[in-house]
């Protein structure tokens, strides 16, 4: 059944304006991918990021390295929402398609993908915040080199740029840009765990959307597949029907061939016995 727009109600009801044609999935579908890959180089660069703020000893350098982190970060986090989002109409035209199960599996491989690029997102992140972290370690250990390991890890879990560990730093006359240095990673750090925790809500959001469609598709096959065996019953019957109406005729037709004969049969019976008469 189809409203007055044009939809039906089960794409009014899902949201959806129209129904891609296939030309038009396919090009939603190379979209996704350079959105992902776009969304892999930035994942590179935010690696190379973390690698060259272990090096940097300037408080300048450290300061604009941690700026450029945090904006590519922003434009990943972006891009990646972008990204769900046109994984999440693909999914939604699966249904309303005619080409259901071709669509269905380049979904699942698109889905497939993007969960692999979030999983290496956060695992370049931890890494970095490992290093980031074992960076911290060995500030407090230099300053500090009496400290437990469980006074390190409380260190580490505080802000590390206190009034102790500068005045450590002062009585090591050590420069000032040094405490800059842990101040930004620290900073890094708070950064890379709210990104983790991001990620990990847009993983499970991805996979709760699909597993959703996937329940979807599986109940619309069940009903498919509920209704061939009606149609199979329907068209068994049906032949069945027409065995009996073809056999129904070969009766009727053998009665009348075998009344015929007895009528001729009778009439000549009848035109001898006149005859001798």
């Amino acid at each position: 059944m189809t409203a007055r727009n044009g939809l039906t109600p089960s794409q009014m009801e899902k949201g959806i304006a129209t129904v891609m044609s296939g030309i038009e999935f396919n090009r939603a579908l190379e979209k996704f991918n350079a959105l992902r890959i776009n969304i892999e180089n930035n994942i590179d660069a935010i690696h190379e990021i973390h690698q060259d703020s272990l090096d940097i000893l300037n408080a300048e350098e450290s300061a604009a390295n941690s700026t450029k982190l945090r904006e590519l970060t922003a434009q990943t986090t972006f891009m990646l929402e972008q990204c769900k989002s046109n994984l999440k109409d693909l999914h939604r035209n699966v249904l309303e398609s005619d080409d259901v199960e071709l669509r269905r599996r380049r979904c699942a491989s698109a889905k497939a993908q993007l969960e692999n690029t979030l999983r290496r997102y956060r695992e370049t992140e931890q890494i970095g915040q490992e290093n980031y972290k074992n960076m911290l370690r060995r500030h407090y250990a230099m300053v500090n080199p009496e400290a437990t390991d469980n006074e390190v890890e409380e260190y580490i879990q505080r802000d590390p740029s206190g009034q102790v560990f500068a005045n450590a730093i002062l009585r090591k006359n050590e420069a000032n840009q040094t405490l800059q240095l842990v101040k930004d990673r620290h900073q890094d750090i708070i950064e890379i765990t709210r990104m983790i925790n991001e990620l990990d809500s847009l993983f499970r959001q991805v996979h709760d959307m699909v597993e959703e469609q996937q329940e979807t598709i599986q109940q619309v096959e069940e009903k498919i597949m509920i209704t061939n065996d009606h149609l199979n019953d329907a068209n068994g019957e049906l032949e069945k029907s027409k065995e009996l109406i073809s056999s129904n005729r070969s009766t009727y037709r053998i009665m009348a061939l075998v009344a015929l004969l007895i009528v001729i049969a009778l009439a000549v019976v009848i035109y001898f016995t006149l005859r001798k008469k």
